[in-house]
């Protein structure tokens, strides 16, 4: 029993450099941590600021001449938020500009269950318009969003 009991607080004591998981290496899982880039991939700067009642992520690469032209928008909820790491490999590894749009609680338009109060309607249609103001041939619109059903 006592030799268990020692086991165990010695496991213990060591948690943070003992794993047989993936989830004590932030790195490999958080999509809020953008990870290595590779070594011939663009330089990315990442700027937050707010938007209306929610906030933008702009994913910017520089440092390659061949930068793509494209940019891909993504809005939403905090699903869309989600996507900030993809988001940053996507510029670093294509150059393409990013930009995520999110409100929490704003479903995206198009959802299942649609954004139901003035302040969500309102950021949606702003973050529409910015949208659209910058749009060219070949960017690209991305509404992720899970359903809730059933009241959950």
């Amino acid at each position: 029993m006592f030799a268990a009991t020692t086991a165990s607080v010695a496991l213990y004591v060591k948690r943070h450099a003992i794993s047989l998981s993936a989830t004590a290496d932030e790195q490999a899982w958080s999509p809020y941590s953008h990870g290595q880039v590779a070594a011939d991939g663009y330089q990315v700067a990442v700027r937050k600021a707010g938007f209306h009642m929610g906030s933008t992520v702009k994913f910017v690469p520089s440092g390659c001449s061949k930068a793509s032209a494209h940019q891909v928008s993504v809005l939403g909820d905090s699903h869309a938020g989600a996507y900030e790491r993809n988001a940053y490999r996507l510029a670093s590894d294509t150059g393409a500009r990013v930009t995520i749009l999110i409100a929490e609680s704003c479903e995206p338009p198009l959802s299942i269950i649609p954004y139901d109060t003035l302040a969500c309607r309102e950021f949606v249609g702003a973050s529409l318009e910015d949208i659209a103001s910058k749009a060219g041939a070949g960017d690209v619109l991305f509404l992720p969003a899970l359903p809730k059903l059933f009241g959950e």
